[in-house]
């Protein structure tokens, strides 16, 4: 799903119905920014509960760009995703 043209940048328009979002078993918070385009923002998955516990891997983000990050102490990403 694209959504190119949709709105102007920095409106909540630019994503998908349902966000922000709880994971199914409440583990994370989903929420996402939009950042100076139409076309760039970043989900972002905050832990919850039990789940914030874990330094490993803790806030998840991904980009429009498919990048994939963690702020937790794992040393690569992969050990997250």
């Amino acid at each position: 799903t694209t959504y190119n043209n949709s709105a102007p940048a920095n409106t909540d328009a630019n994503c998908p119905e349902g966000v922000p979002a709880t994971s199914e078993n409440g583990w994370y918070s989903i929420d996402y920014s939009v950042a100076s385009t139409q076309t760039t923002y970043t989900l972002r998955a905050t832990p919850q509960n039990g789940q914030a516990n874990d330094g490993k891997c803790m806030i998840f983000t991904l980009n429009q760009a498919g990048l994939r990050t963690h702020s937790g102490t794992a040393a690569d990403v992969s050990d997250c995703w």
